[in-house]
Formats: C-alpha cells, sequence, structure tokens
C-alpha cells in the first residue's frame, strides 16, 4: 500500500514519510537502545584501532626519506596539537592559561587571608 500511495500521491507521500521520519529520530533520542549504543561505539573503536594499525605498519615500511615527507606533509597547527613525551615517557605540562593563572592567585590570596 505504500508504494501505491507514494505512486498516487507523491507530494503527501513525501511529508508523511518526513513526519515519520522525524517521529523515529526523536523516539530513538528519547527512548535509547542501550545495546546499539554500545554495538555502535564497539564498531567505532575497532574501525579506529584498524586505521591506526594500518597506518603503524605503513610507517614501518616507509624509508626515512618517505617519513620526512610525511611529516612535512602535516600542517603545523595539527603537529602542534601532539602530546610531546620526554625520552623517560614524561608528559611536558602544558602551559596555563589566564583564567586557571587567575583562579590559582585567587585561591592562595583567600587561603592566605583565611589563615591570618
Amino acid at each position: 500500500m505504500n508504494d501505491k500511495f507514494g505512486n498516487k500521491y507523491p507530494h503527501a507521500h513525501k511529508k508523511a514519510n518526513n513526519a515519520f521520519s522525524t517521529l523515529a529520530d526523536v523516539w530513538t533520542e528519547t527512548f535509547p537502545n542501550s545495546k546499539q549504543i554500545a554495538k555502535t561505539k564497539i564498531d567505532d573503536r575497532k574501525e579506529r584501532a584498524k586505521v591506526v594499525k594500518d597506518l603503524e605498519l605503513k610507517m614501518k615500511e616507509m624509508t626515512p626519506e618517505e617519513m620526512d615527507a610525511y611529516w612535512e606533509s602535516i600542517p603545523e597547527w595539527k603537529r602542534g596539537a601532539l602530546v610531546v613525551q620526554n625520552a623517560d615517557g614524561e608528559v611536558e605540562e602544558e602551559a596555563e592559561g589566564v583564567f586557571r593563572r587567575l583562579k590559582t592567585k585567587l585561591v592562595t590570596k583567600v587561603k592566605e587571608t583565611a589563615i591570618v
């Protein structure tokens, strides 16, 4: 009946389909299926792991010249986003932002005045 209705009344069929798809989206958002959400997360993680593994294998097969060309192809803003680690494995701390510095100064001043 749906195909017959779509052929006979295409405009009404389009509106009904839009309304039904909106209703279905609202329903899934209101009443989420935890099993489906978990499956989606697992599938996404598997896909990301596969991409990372493929990239690692590709990088192992690269010559030093290809490796230099690869690192040069990455834009500077992306290279700066990487977390830098020392040889010891310690992560270098990022510089504190303006608000964090103000917060720490304020907290220390409040503690100093509270003690006195």
